[in-house]
């Protein structure tokens, strides 16, 4: 074979193996939700109300962008042929990625499911659903992945994934779907950035029985920093582009008092085949956990207002800035106006109070946005984590009024997040962490052992109440560095995302 026809052959191959990503769907509530093992979201299109036909988002994509040493590191997406995110996790010692064709799988699982399991895993004639079976618990033995990867609940303890002894996986929701993907596999063919060493772990979930959430999917997402890259200014967000049915006719527009951005449709019939038609719904995404720091519109054009073509014009959008380094600006499109600003269309298109696009002198058209919390630090070994609702509503007087309803379902997802979903039972206890030397001198070790989670926080206070020290960390056991404590007693508090242990430490000299 010609020496170029071989290497043409083989990046067609690489790239089939690279791009070609399985997907599951989500189907619990009112949507069908599509997610692939890299975690790309929706690229079949979010289907709202399920089985129409009609969907309002193509296709949500998260990015992440920071500095080590003044040098820009960047992954992103924009559509589904050019990523910069692979699937599998990371070797923790070298930051050397998994096999993506291995790890390209998707695993989906219900709360039915789980709940059987519980009740006949030990029964004879018991099948075990894939989705419990090959559940990514545990990392391979000797692989030098993370010992947990996908949270799990461990009888014994031991911190291996082991579903024959009625383990199973621990999930939000009636029906969930786990990814774990990392920025390190390849070139980043979108950003074209270097990479930031990140493994992504995300769940995606839906309420089966939960009225106020019915037309919602939720994301848990976590950014781990594999990399011994200590990062400042960091950005990280989602990007969605927007269908809602007919994608040529939308308006966009940020809630900044809800941390949401929004689609809505530019008139009251949303034609063609694909459209809703009379009184078109409305698409919101919500940062949950964090504050919405910044949105912006990013147009599918080649304008200083469209496709972004190197890693610091990626990076620039994610800190509300303009493809030619222009700060976004309050009024007209956002772009040579006056005034800075953090969010486009900063108004509400509800009560058309402030500044919204359906007020500016811009035809209804294609949409795509992307929302954004930072800066923040993420150091090495460190992590960073978000919770997002895609909340969908739709009113019966006018493309407006779902605009108004999408303000009342935000509310109602936010209060459901609130009440049931950080409501989870508690995954550290006094019993299962424990701190030595104790007293101790110029270091301390916390040892967890427990699965369920292993993304925690450490904060050491003083006899006053000041925090002293904070760290996060993502192993089961982390050191921590006490040479500049001065002796005397401290509470040390260790927390996840849904529970606190609190102890005392000593430190003596």
């Amino acid at each position: 074979m010609h020496r170029g026809i071989l290497i043409v052959s083989l990046f067609i191959f690489l790239s089939l193996g690279l791009f070609a990503q399985p997907q599951t769907i989500l189907s619990a509530n009112n949507t069908n939700a599509s997610v692939a093992a890299n975690g790309t979201l929706f690229s079949g299109g979010l289907e709202i109300p399920k089985n129409s036909g009609k969907k309002s988002i193509g296709i949500s994509q998260f990015w992440i962008g920071g500095k080590s040493n003044g040098n820009l590191h960047i992954a992103a997406q924009l559509n589904n042929s050019q990523n910069d995110f692979w699937a599998g996790p990371l070797d923790t010692l070298n930051n050397q990625a998994a096999d993506s064709n291995t790890w390209n799988v998707i695993r989906k699982v219900t709360k039915q499911e789980i709940d059987a399991h519980k009740t006949n895993y030990n029964k004879q004639g018991y099948i075990m659903p894939n989705g419990i079976e090959f559940w990514p618990g545990s990392s391979p033995q000797g692989k030098g992945f993370a010992k947990v990867l996908a949270p799990f609940v461990d009888f014994n303890a031991n911190r291996i994934y082991e579903p024959e002894l009625g383990e199973y996986p621990f999930i939000r929701g009636d029906e969930a779907a786990y990814f774990i993907a990392n920025d390190n596999a390849n070139a980043h063919f979108a950003s074209g950035g270097l990479p930031m060493g990140v493994e992504v772990h995300g769940m995606v979930y839906q309420y089966a029985n939960a009225p106020k959430v019915a037309n919602t999917v939720f994301l848990q997402l976590s950014f781990i920093n594999r990399s011994t890259n200590n990062y400042d200014s960091v950005f990280a967000g989602i990007w969605s582009d927007f269908l809602l049915g007919d994608e040529s006719d939308n308006y966009i527009s940020t809630l900044p008092s809800k941390n949401a951005y929004l689609v809505y449709n530019g008139d009251t019939m949303d034609g063609s085949a694909n459209g809703y038609g009379l009184n078109p719904p409305s698409q919101g995404v919500v940062f949950l956990s964090h504050k919405l720091d910044q949105t912006m519109e990013i147009a599918m054009d080649n304008s200083p207002r469209g496709i972004p073509t190197s890693p610091q014009e990626f990076y620039n959008y994610l800190k509300h800035t303009w493809r030619d380094d222009k700060p976004l600006t309050d009024g007209s499109n956002g772009y040579n106006s006056l005034r800075d600003t953090f969010h486009i269309y900063n108004g509400d298109p509800c009560t058309l109070n402030g500044w919204t696009e359906l007020g500016s002198a811009f035809p209804a058209g294609k949409r795509t946005m992307l929302g954004s919390i930072g800066p923040v630090s993420l150091p090495a070994k460190g992590y960073l984590r978000m919770d997002i609702a895609f909340v969908w509503a739709r009113g019966n007087n006018g493309q407006l009024s779902s605009v108004c309803d999408l303000n009342s379902a935000i509310d109602d997802v936010n209060s459901f997040y609130k009440r049931e979903i950080l409501n989870t039972p508690k995954l550290i206890s006094k019993s299962n962490f424990s701190i030595y030397p104790n007293p101790a001198n110029n270091r301390a070790v916390i040892a967890i052992n427990n699965s369920l989670e292993n993304e925690f926080t450490v904060e050491v206070f003083d006899t006053q109440g000041r925090v002293v020290l904070k760290e996060s960390f993502t192993t089961s056991k982390f050191e921590i560095n006490t040479t500049k404590l001065a002796q005397g007693l401290y509470t040390l508090k260790v927390s996840d995302r849904a529970s606190v242990a609190v102890k005392k430490l000593l430190i003596t000299r």
